[in-house]
């Protein structure tokens, strides 16, 4: 594990109870959209059909609802692509959400994605009751997101369609992410995630509107040389190289 950016709140955090209804809305809404809906009803348990779809948002329910919601999402087969773009518009729609309670934070090129991070506790307390979030700078460019205690972690599809959310809002404020699931972390009632390739956008880092490319350019752990700005030193770090002047420019 690398530097603790945010830590748990407890050593042994507790399991979800309660989910908002709100997300379990928000999911439905998408899958109507894309014409799942009814699919999706068919798979829900007899037992909490009428329940889950009697839902209205703002409410606290119980986290049995949430799982099955995702259960039934999960036997729809999904392709991974399909799953992750879910997990995208869902982190679009939470956007205008998320800067609101940001303080002094009136539009993404005045966050950068490590002080979103920092919120994560916060925004996971707004949707759920119970687990906990771990973040680590596992690099200059690199987070490790750990979720523990929560039951969904055991749904595949929820697992992945994480994934798709996080780097969709990381892509909000930096250039480009990339993320993949750490599989030796995870457990039925974990899920970890890791980001990289975190290249913001705004002035914090590197000094100037422009965002930095020396990272996408890197090879073989050395920097070749594409980066134009004062700011390669310390995208780089040690593994920056000034390059040699007669192939610098071509």
């Amino acid at each position: 594990m690398g530097e603790v950016v945010l830590a748990f709140r407890t050593p042994k955090p507790r399991p979800v109870t309660e989910a908002r209804s709100t997300l379990i809305i928000s999911g439905i809404q998408t899958l109507r959209a894309r014409g799942l809906y009814e699919s999706y009803v068919e798979n829900l348990s007899p037992a909490l059909r009428q329940e889950i779809m009697s839902l209205v948002a703002g409410l606290w329910i119980p986290a049995e609802l949430a799982l099955e919601h995702y259960r039934a999402i999960d036997r729809l087969g999904l392709p991974q692509s399909v799953i992750e773009a879910i997990g995208a518009e869902v982190a679009e729609r939470g956007l205008k959400t998320v800067l609101a309670r940001a303080p002094g934070v009136s539009d993404r090129t005045e966050v950068t994605p490590w002080s979103m991070f920092i919120m994560a506790h916060r925004n996971l307390d707004t949707n759920w009751r119970g687990s906990d979030i771990m973040i680590t700078k596992e690099g200059p460019n690199e987070a490790l997101f750990v979720w523990a205690g929560q039951p969904c972690s055991s749904v595949p599809y929820f697992v992945t369609s994480w994934g798709g959310f996080l780097r969709a809002m990381t892509n909000l404020y930096c250039t480009k992410a990339t993320h993949r699931l750490m599989k030796r972390l995870c457990s039925p009632t974990t899920v970890a995630i890791a980001l990289w390739r975190l290249l913001f956008m705004g002035n914090e880092l590197f000094g100037g509107s422009q965002p930095c490319t020396a990272m996408e350019d890197e090879l073989d752990g050395r920097c070749r040389g594409r980066c134009k700005s004062e700011c390669r030193r310390r995208c780089c770090g040690k593994n920056w190289r000034e390059p040699r002047r007669d192939t610098a420019d071509k």
